[in-house]
């Protein structure tokens, strides 16, 4: 445990460290900052997880029907549980992220975002539509793309029904493994990614925004929506 929340940790002093842009009502400010909570709240999730297997406190705190012998069954739910929230309320984070910036940069003539994630993050890439994100590579879509099959896995209970898929994963300035990572989904078995492997994919999907932020030109102002109902005290 002490380990897994070590990676968070990391995972969070490096979000931490890019949240830098002046305008605190801008995507690029509040996503940045939706991902430290969010990122924080499973870090308090998985210490206040350890009572789980405390049967004194489950017994006090949950139900007294609670024994011994489930305690096993309630940690492995729990972890489980936790992992998915947190797994689901980044994609989320993400998804609205891109679809503003396509969004915004659209016309009535040249439409970029549409219903699908995927393709809306393609018609990103594609310099006949936008040329900001030129920078952005063939991995990067990679990545983009094996993250939204993960994704897709949960509308099957965890199991890839789609065709075997891989990403390789080589970031020398990792805060979670800088050595080389390879991650599989294969097809009609349930996704098996450990602890460290979920950590370090959405390290690199952060990395993913925090590029394409750094692409957009400084003074373009893209509200983000959850300003409209509240963020930043508005």
């Amino acid at each position: 445990m002490e380990k897994k929340k070590d990676l968070v940790k990391n995972l969070i002093t490096y979000i931490q460290s890019k949240d830098s842009h002046q305008n605190q009502d801008d995507i690029r400010s509040v996503t940045a900052y939706s991902l430290y909570q969010n990122t924080e709240s499973f870090l308090i999730g998985l210490t206040l997880s350890e009572n789980v297997s405390d049967i004194n406190y489950c017994k006090q705190k949950i139900s007294q029907e609670i024994e011994a012998e489930d305690l096993e069954n309630l940690e492995f739910a729990f972890d489980g549980f936790i992992k998915d929230a947190f797994f689901i309320k980044i994609f989320i984070l993400v998804e609205n992220h891109i679809k503003q910036i396509a969004e915004f940069y659209q016309s009535p003539t040249n439409k970029i975002n549409v219903e699908s994630i995927t393709t809306t993050f393609n018609n990103l890439l594609n310099q006949n539509k936008i040329a900001l994100f030129a920078n952005l590579t063939n991995n990067d879509k990679k990545l983009f793309e094996f993250y939204c099959f993960l994704r897709n896995t949960i509308h099957n209970i965890g199991f890839q029904l789609k065709d075997t898929t891989q990403l390789q994963i080589n970031d020398s300035e990792s805060v979670i493994n800088q050595n080389e990572v390879i991650i599989d989904l294969t097809q009609n078995s349930a996704n098996s990614l450990d602890f460290e492997k979920l950590i370090l994919l959405k390290e690199q999907i952060i990395k993913l925004i925090f590029k394409m932020n750094h692409l957009l030109p400084e003074n373009d102002f893209i509200e983000h929506r959850l300003v409209s109902i509240g963020f930043n005290g508005k």
